[in-house]
């Protein structure tokens, strides 16, 4: 193994370490800051109201930032170095304008928004949902901006940041509600969501400041915006393919028992503290993939995907059986006190239960999908990702009848199973490279037993829990 190759691995291990930590502590204070808001503000109508409207926002932020983010990575590590001031000078720019415009949209249409998220509603209910989309809409330019930072911080390796912004938020929203709940009620989290992104715009804005200079010049000029917005175009259609599944379950859920949507909410804070994670690590590698890709290193970036796809699976596989066994446990503990009842808890517990079963192949799905996207190939994920989308929905809608919030979260494991699979078919026909060699089986009898033993030490696990859950009581 080469001198570089050492250091390479090293830069890669520290990074992810680095990234790992951060995270810890910041879903740690999450952690703590739902445990408050949970006991605070339980689950009911005005909860679900919130819930579906900033969840609204939020995964519009989601599909946008993704998109933006994931093809500025891919474009900017392969443009020379004296062009990439001018090129991020003029994405900033053109996400300024067209955030703005995203934001006018959203507070024009919220009445048809709020029907769309919730056609069970009745009027007073639905004209209520449509003043928190308004409210909520306008987080959504911040969010925005604030990712441009993100994407070129993550160009130039620096991952720690866009973790910080996460414990930046928790930290805010908790003295929020700590100072102010008494007084403005529920919505303390309006406050606490514009007071968090404006907190981590400016942060994210001076850790990003060395790297750009804004200049003048009409970004639609410049041919590498141009590739840029070929490049989203698939990438958009697939993270919005994620937000309207993200949208048809709730609207789902809002059909069932009163505080569903806002105890399935609770339950995805849970898993996406899993999820986050995996995220995480699929962004560090992400880079190191595309600057293999770049360099002509097919060979180096197919090997790598199949040993951290391997890798992956098998430290977050074991995690969704614990999260499964223990899940009613999990949720008592994190959530189960205040105005947060026993129902709730339940329902919780029961959606939680359906999440938890995706982490191994949200893992793989994330890595062979990004492994295609330093290749600068956007559209092939994306009709994978929108085939597993439509068999959620199905599943969703079919499921839902005979298991309630259960069958609604199992549907989406299950597209995630497909999405994986679909996404290691489209990688290795692209990349010769990806395949599992004799010495690599070795990790699949890892997965077995290692399975066995959380099945096993699941057992031991839930009387720890049941005792923790004596003692609070």
């Amino acid at each position: 193994m080469s001198v570089n190759e050492n250091v390479n691995k090293r830069e890669l291990f520290r990074a992810l370490f680095s990234v790992t930590g951060v995270l810890i502590v910041a879903k740690i204070i999450g952690f703590l800051k739902q445990i408050i808001t949970a006991k605070t503000f339980g689950a009911d109508k005005e909860t679900d109201l919130i819930s579906l409207s900033e969840g609204f926002v939020s995964n519009a932020d989601y599909a946008v930032v993704q998109t933006l983010t994931t093809a500025f990575v891919a474009l900017y590590i392969y443009i020379d170095q004296k062009d990439k001031e001018e090129f991020v000078s003029d994405v900033f720019k053109l996400t300024i304008v067209s955030a703005c415009s995203i934001v006018f949209v959203m507070m024009l249409l919220a009445p048809v928004i709020s029907r769309f998220l919730a056609p069970s509603y009745n009027i007073e209910q639905s004209d209520r949902l449509a003043v928190y989309v308004r409210v909520f809409a306008p987080v959504f330019l911040m969010v925005i901006l604030r990712a441009v930072f993100q994407a070129l911080l993550n160009a130039n390796d620096r991952y720690v940041p866009g973790e910080v912004t996460s414990l930046n938020q928790s930290i805010v929203i908790i003295i929020l509600i700590i100072f102010t709940a008494d007084f403005f009620g529920v919505d303390t989290l309006v406050l606490a969501s514009y007071g968090g992104s404006l907190v981590n715009l400016i942060y994210m804005g001076i850790c990003a400041r060395k790297y750009f200079a804004l200049q003048k010049g009409n970004p639609l000029k410049n041919p590498k915006i141009l590739e840029m917005l070929k490049m989203m175009i698939p990438l958009f259609l697939g993270y919005s393919m994620i937000f309207v599944n993200q949208q048809i379950d709730k609207i789902i859920v809002s059909g069932l028992e009163t505080g569903t949507v806002t105890s399935m909410y609770y339950a995805s804070v849970l898993s996406n503290l899993v999820c986050t994670l995996i995220t995480s690590f699929c962004t560090v590698l992400f880079t190191r993939m595309t600057r293999d890709i770049s360099s002509g290193g097919y060979e180096e970036a197919g090997k790598f995907a199949v040993r951290w796809g391997i890798l992956l699976f098998v430290l977050f596989a074991p995690v969704s059986v614990v999260t499964v066994i223990c899940a009613k446990d999990i949720v008592s503990i994190a959530f189960g006190r205040g105005a947060f009842h026993e129902g709730a808890v339940n329902r919780a517990s029961l959606a939680l239960m359906g999440y938890g079963m995706m982490f191994g192949f949200y893992a793989v799905k994330g890595l062979f999908s990004r492994l295609q996207y330093g290749n600068k190939n956007t559209k092939t994920p994306m009709i994978n990702n929108t085939i597993g989308i439509c068999v959620n929905i199905v599943l969703s809608l079919v499921l839902s009848r005979r298991f309630g919030v259960f069958g609604v979260t199992l549907a989406s494991s299950i597209a995630e199973m497909i999405s994986a699979v679909m996404n290691i078919r489209s990688a290795r026909k692209q990349n010769r490279y990806i395949r599992v060699n004799g010495s690599q089986h070795t990790y699949f009898l890892v997965i077995i037993f290692g399975l066995a033993v959380c099945i096993f030490v699941c057992g031991i696990m839930r009387d720890l829990l049941a005792s923790i859950l004596t003692m609070q009581r």
